[in-house]
């Protein structure tokens, strides 16, 4: 008898500061049902794709400012 099945992926918008360690550590932890009456089993089998934004790094506007300078104010 062959199974039945379908896959489907899911999004999940995460807090930010996380890892690939920690969503990991949700995908593994998370609570997560598919409930209709069809559905005879389910299971997480990989995390095909993430995105983890790089912190941004304070740095100050490296750009000189002439504060004599009023040809910005000229129409």
């Amino acid at each position: 008898m062959e199974d039945t099945y379908v896959y489907i992926s899911v999004k999940i918008c995460l807090e930010p500061g996380q890892t690939e360690e920690s969503i990991q550590e949700i995908v593994q932890d998370m609570d997560y049902s598919f409930d209709h009456p069809q559905i005879v089993e389910h299971e997480i089998i990989d995390i095909l794709d993430s995105q983890i934004p790089e912190k941004e790094e304070e740095h100050y506007n490296d750009e000189y400012v002439d504060p004599f300078d009023t040809g910005s104010f000229l129409e």
